[in-house]
């Protein structure tokens, strides 16, 4: 189960991050949201190479598609404490 949650977090953010570039906001979103909700678990956290990623990129999209500043701050927040607890558990 543990394999396959990192594995649908990778999917889902490798699909998010795709429709992004492709400037397919709405559906990039919806790649994201799961892969967020995996990576917010810390059961599966510390298996996911990079969990912020999936923040990161969704708040990329949340200031294309004009969306509060405060949910872009709080997903930019997110991504940097997840990469931050992720870099300190390596070393």
């Amino acid at each position: 189960m543990l394999n396959f949650q990192t594995q649908k977090y990778s999917i889902f953010k490798n699909l998010g991050w795709a429709r992004f570039k492709q400037k397919r906001y709405d559906d990039a979103m919806a790649y994201l949201s799961p892969a967020m909700a995996i990576a917010k678990n810390s059961k599966y956290q510390k298996y996911i190479r990079n969990p912020g990623a999936a923040f990161c990129i969704y708040s990329q999209v949340l200031l294309r598609t004009d969306k509060s500043f405060s949910k872009v701050k709080e997903n930019w927040q997110q991504c940097r404490q997840l990469i931050e607890s992720r870099l300190a558990a390596c070393r």
